[in-house]
């Protein structure tokens, strides 16, 4: 551990502009090489401190005092530690906790492998990927036959064929795990969506193969009918372009009320600030952390829609976050829905740092508990049921600052920090500018 900087100072001189000028080809690519077998064991390396550190449980003494004991088993709030430690989501410290049990417990010969430097880290996943629900014998039973091909002459196999063997492997030690696997999968059944680039959302569908197979014939026809409509008007439209357009034909339905909420700074609702229209301009969904860049005619269309409402959300001019509601404090433990509503609206998703479950199925959480803290837009914040226990838990600790960020210590000391989103970017938001343009006439 002490020698971590030092580490990292050799690392930063290999790799220093002066040094690779005087590399020949040859030697830059056996350096690539060695910095490949390096990260190859660093990654075992945090395989080990990762399961370790995700089996140390934090106790308060009758003192006051938090100390820990090691639990023999993965503690509740294992994944939050790993995340405030990588700076990672919980959902990704989530899997690579589990991905480094499998690893410590049931192939031992593949961590051996990863710590000479042998196996990359994505190799070790999918190895480990193609074993849940597998017992740590035959896990070890697969390592064991796969010991040989780590050191081949060829080298690793592709990941691929990888998976295929492991599979294989998997369906004849352990065909019920396998089927297990299968029948198991599909309550992760899901939609996600985020947005990848301007103008652009990246959807991921997790679905259940016979269903998918009768979406896609659906897809593909009617993908089929619109390349064939684009080329009668002399378009052209790719088979991915045309894929596309076709889900949203399938998925729209009739649009019946749209409510458009524009933010501005406080004290600033006024429709008399000049302002030219945008080409493009961000919009979210309230109860989501997510924006996306749109058309400004999209906007402009739904805005003259028979059913649209178009309404004024005021935000603090230096974070961006909503301002409090008229209403912003009760007397009683339990806020009213408008309050509810208004911190939903603020925060967005769980509070949580990398947390991304949104506001909807969150509770709202008194920050300092009641009645010692009040139950006010100041002290209430969303947090999913996991992360209101892990609040909760010996060694936690959150402040909500009046800038509405949370800063979040876990029981070893580190320290990350939520912030509500900023809903204006800064001043006048390009939706309120474009909105205003159009209100203004």
């Amino acid at each position: 551990m002490v020698g971590m900087d030092r580490c990292v100072e050799l690392v930063g001189g290999l790799t220093a502009p002066e040094s690779l000028a005087e590399c020949s080809r040859e030697e830059l690519g056996e350096a690539l090489e060695s910095t490949q077998r390096l990260a190859n064991a660093l990654a075992a390396a945090q395989v080990r401190l990762i399961a370790e550190i995700a089996t140390r449980e934090s106790i308060e003494f009758e003192d006051g005092t938090i100390g820990e004991l090691p639990a023999g088993h993965e503690v509740f709030d294992g994944a939050e530690v790993v995340a405030s430690r990588l700076g990672c989501s919980v959902r990704h410290a989530s899997d690579r906790v589990a991905q480094s049990f499998v690893l410590v417990g049931g192939l031992p010969r593949l961590l051996a492998a990863m710590a000479e430097g042998v196996v990359d880290d994505y190799r070790a996943r999918v190895v480990v990927g193609e074993l849940v629900g597998v017992s740590a014998e035959v896990s070890r039973r697969i390592d064991a036959d796969l010991a040989g091909l780590w050191y081949d002459a060829k080298g690793a196999p592709a990941p691929g064929r990888l998976r295929t063997r492991v599979r294989a492997l998997v369906a004849l030690l352990d065909a019920e795990a396998l089927a297990r696997r299968a029948d198991g999968a599909r309550p992760m059944r899901r939609v996600a969506r985020w947005g990848c680039a301007p103008g652009l959302d990246t959807w991921t569908w997790l679905v259940p193969s016979e269903q998918s197979l009768t979406a896609w014939a659906a897809l593909q026809s009617r993908a089929d009918e619109l390349r064939a409509a684009a080329r009668v008007a002399g378009e052209q439209l790719t088979v991915d372009q045309a894929r596309s357009d076709a889900m949203f034909d399938l998925l729209r339905g009739v649009l019946t009320e749209v409510r458009l909420v524009v933010t501005v700074p406080e004290g600033a609702v006024s429709l008399t600030r000049p302002a030219g229209a945008q080409p493009l301009v961000l919009v979210d969904a309230f109860g989501t952390s997510e924006r996306s860049l749109v058309p400004a005619r999209w906007v402009s269309d739904l805005a003259a829609h028979p059913g649209a409402r178009v309404e004024y959300a005021e935000c603090g001019l230096v974070t961006g976050a909503l301002a409090p509601p008229k209403r912003a404090a009760v007397t009683g433990y339990r806020p009213p829905e408008s309050l509810i509503a208004a911190v939903k609206r603020r925060d967005g998703t769980c509070r949580f740092p990398g947390c991304t479950v949104a506001a909807r199925f969150c509770d709202i959480d008194h920050v300092r508990p009641w009645p010692h803290g009040p139950t006010a837009y100041t002290n209430l914040m969303c947090l999913c049921r996991r992360h209101h226990r892990v609040k909760q838990a010996p060694g936690w600790r959150v402040n909500l600052g009046t800038d509405y960020a949370a800063t979040w210590r876990d029981p070893t000391g580190g320290v990350r920090v939520s912030t509500a989103p900023d809903r204006l970017d800064g001043g006048f938001s390009p939706l309120e500018r474009h909105l205003r343009a159009l209100l203004a006439g």
